[in-house]
């Protein structure tokens, strides 16, 4: 591929390289959503073109955030791991729920982060607020504030267990 003396991509062969990208994402995205009826094929061709436009209006090519750079192979460790956690998580709850007498002591717990306040924190936020029993209230200085089922559990182990692996997959730049 061709380089700038810096090492970077010329921006043709950088956008090539992100729509081929981006569509290898959305195309098998909207033949999943959709069931990929035959007759549809012109429906679908519109919507990935008009995803890819979108995307790049809103994510040109070459402006990563600076906030984070996400690892393909880093986010495909964390994304089983998600899954069982949320699995674990919803089994929990509906023991509670079905159970005569649920062992409930729900109220708010602060957990400080280990890193500092950004849009990591406010995806960790989401994905706590994804987990069955658990909800995101409140982001504090260095930390969040969180509804929990029950205070007795160790839920800032699972919490900051959850900050290392989204940490880990979506890692600072260099």
């Amino acid at each position: 591929m061709p380089m700038h003396s810096r090492g970077r991509r010329r921006p043709r062969s950088q956008l090539a390289h992100c729509l081929i990208r981006r569509g290898a994402l959305y195309t098998p995205l909207w033949f999943a959503l959709s069931g990929a009826p035959a007759g549809n094929w012109p429906y679908g061709m519109m919507a990935v073109g008009a995803t890819l436009g979108l995307s790049l209006a809103l994510l040109p090519p070459g402006h990563t955030p600076a906030h984070t750079q996400t690892s393909g192979w880093r986010l495909l460790r964390f994304l089983p791991w998600f899954a069982y956690a949320s699995l674990r998580a919803g089994f929990d709850v509906a023991r509670r729920a079905f159970s005569p007498g649920p062992p409930l002591n729900p109220g708010l717990l602060e957990v400080k982060l280990p890193q500092a306040p950004g849009a990591r924190r406010v995806v960790l936020a989401g994905l706590l607020t994804l987990l069955p029993g658990t909800l995101a209230a409140d982001f504090t200085e260095g930390g969040l504030k969180l509804h929990v089922l029950d205070r007795a559990r160790d839920n800032r182990g699972n919490i900051l267990a959850l900050a290392h692996r989204l940490y880990g997959a979506a890692r600072e730049p260099r």
